[in-house]
């Protein structure tokens, strides 16, 4: 019962991942394949920059292998990217809920005009 009730993720955040991600999507009982764009940035020689272009294109290259094996991508969800990674067909989004709080209520505040 616990094992059928445990998630296990798999995490995608190292260039040599990459190359490797064929055989990494066969192993069995993996729930999600999470590709971190930040490490995976570091990793690439872009530190702080998954949007760099090399990385862009890694990070859907990754989405379109992931989903062709009929597996659950994954990758962080933030107000900014959401609406992109659901597009991509990313089925697990993962935020720190701090930071997720903490744009709410800065957007309520601005919205209310108590902070501008």
């Amino acid at each position: 019962m616990t094992n059928r009730e445990t998630l296990v993720c798999v995490q995608i955040e190292d260039e040599a991942a990459l190359p490797n991600l064929d055989d990494i999507l066969k192993v069995d009982h993996v729930d999600v394949f999470f590709v971190g764009p930040n490490d995976l940035s570091q990793s690439m020689g872009y530190p702080g920059n998954p949007k760099a272009p090399p990385v862009k294109q890694a990070i859907e290259t990754a989405f379109s292998k992931i989903r062709a094996a009929g597996k659950a991508p994954g990758t962080p969800g933030t107000t900014e990217n959401i609406r992109d990674v659901l597009s991509q067909g990313v089925f697990y989004t993962y935020t720190h809920v701090p930071k997720l709080l903490g744009a709410a209520t800065q957007e309520f505040f601005k919205k209310t005009g108590i902070i501008r």
